[in-house]
């Protein structure tokens, strides 16, 4: 195979990234922080990895996301809510790929 095809690899400190405020203009349980740390990186034009903040009591809203989301907890607890109508529990160690365009909310 032929690494340097591929891309070069970076490594980014999540913990120093600059985080954005969102809110819902109309639902305040809507309230999150974020920051991207990698959009389509090595080569890869369809997947990005996004650092939240969710305050306790607060959610997303509902969104599809333009590339594939894959989320892992780090600490807290809740529910991941799929277009389907099901429910999953979520938790420190869980990990879930979202495909495009996927209805959710978190």
């Amino acid at each position: 195979m032929d690494w340097a095809s591929l891309g070069k690899v970076s490594v980014v400190e999540s913990n120093k990234l600059k985080r954005t405020e969102v809110w819902g203009e109309t639902d305040p349980a809507v309230h999150w922080a974020g920051a991207f740390a990698v959009y389509g990186g090595s080569g890869t034009t369809a997947s990005s990895t996004i650092v939240y903040e969710v305050e306790p009591g607060k959610r997303l809203g509902w969104h599809t996301d333009a590339t594939e989301e894959t989320q892992y907890i780090v600490a807290g607890t809740g529910k991941l809510y799929l277009e389907d109508g099901t429910t999953h529990e979520v938790g420190p160690g869980s990990v879930f790929v979202l495909p495009t365009p996927m209805r959710h909310i978190c």
